[in-house]
Order: C-alpha cells, then sequence, then structure tokens
C-alpha cells in the first residue's frame, strides 16, 4: 500500500492506510506530523514565482502596446526591452532552481524521517519506502512530479539456525 502526496495542496495529513492494521494510531500521527513538516514546504514559493512573473510579464506587455511616444520614460523601457525580458527569464530560472535545490532537501528530509521510522514500522510488519519519479529538472514532456510512501509487507523473521553436518 501506499500515501501520496496530493498535488493540490503541500500538506501530508492523509488518514493511516486501512492496510496498515498494525500501525497503532499514535505511531501513525508522529510519522504523520514529522513527513508534513518537510512536505509543506515542497515547491515553497513556486506559485508565487509563477504568479509575480506573469505579472511582470502582463505590466512589460501593457506599457509597451500602450506607451506615449512623448514619454521618455516609455522609450526607455521600449530600446531595452529585449535586455529587461532576457533578465526576467534569467531572473524565473534563477528561483526555480532555487526552489528545486530545496525541493532536493525536502526530498532528503523525507527520506531520513522513513529511516528514522523504519524500525518502528518494521516490527509491526511494514517497511517504509519514500520514492520519487520526475523531480528533477528534465524530464519527459508532460511528466508529472510524483512523491509517494509506499508501505511493502515484511516477514518478520523470528530467528533462523543452520543445520550443520
Amino acid at each position: 500500500r501506499c500515501s501520496c502526496f496530493p498535488t493540490s495542496t503541500k500538506r501530508f495529513d492523509s488518514p493511516k492506510p486501512a492496510d496498515l492494521v498494525n500501525i497503532d494510531e499514535l505511531l501513525w500521527q508522529n510519522f504523520s506530523s514529522e513527513i508534513d513538516r518537510h512536505a509543506s514546504m515542497l515547491n515553497a514559493g513556486l506559485q508565487t514565482l509563477g504568479i509575480s512573473y506573469l505579472v511582470l510579464i502582463i505590466v512589460f506587455i501593457l506599457i509597451i502596446s500602450s506607451g506615449d511616444k512623448f514619454n521618455f520614460a516609455f522609450w526607455s523601457l521600449l530600446q531595452y526591452s529585449r535586455f529587461i525580458f532576457i533578465l526576467l527569464i534569467i531572473g524565473a530560472i534563477f528561483c526555480y532552481g532555487i526552489i528545486f535545490k530545496k525541493n532536493q532537501h525536502c526530498d532528503q528530509q523525507i527520506k531520513q524521517v522513513c529511516e528514522n521510522y523504519k524500525s518502528h514500522f518494521e516490527a509491526k510488519g511494514f517497511s517504509i519506502e519514500y520514492r520519487t519519479k520526475h523531480t528533477g529538472l528534465c524530464k519527459p514532456k508532460h511528466a508529472v512530479p510524483a512523491r509517494v510512501l509506499v508501505f511493502p509487507p515484511v516477514q518478520v523473521v523470528q530467528g533462523y539456525q543452520a543445520e550443520s553436518q
């Protein structure tokens, strides 16, 4: 069984999956709150970056398209429009790179939380795996980043004695 990070929200507050019957509520709440602390930071600033970039482009286009020919500020802006537009693109790429680095850090923190709780879950018959797909800078066309917590069942070995002859 697995529990996914929903794409619309950045919170991990899902209820315990029904198949994890051996996991008590306190363990699940502690695990869930620690995961949520890091999951809530995923893509922090991405929406703000997109909105501010869109607003800047719209304002830039409006100024250029409706400027007064006798307005010195307008002509100065028009003269440097390519340079300003390139700066906006470079700024957006730079900000996206910062967000990407922060996401990598959050992914590492979530993996660490899973490692910290792994022994508790294995004692109850389940393991924890944190899997990511398409979370890097380069991804296939139309690919959506995915982050999933998987809880595969494990066999609890009581003891093993090899017979020697």
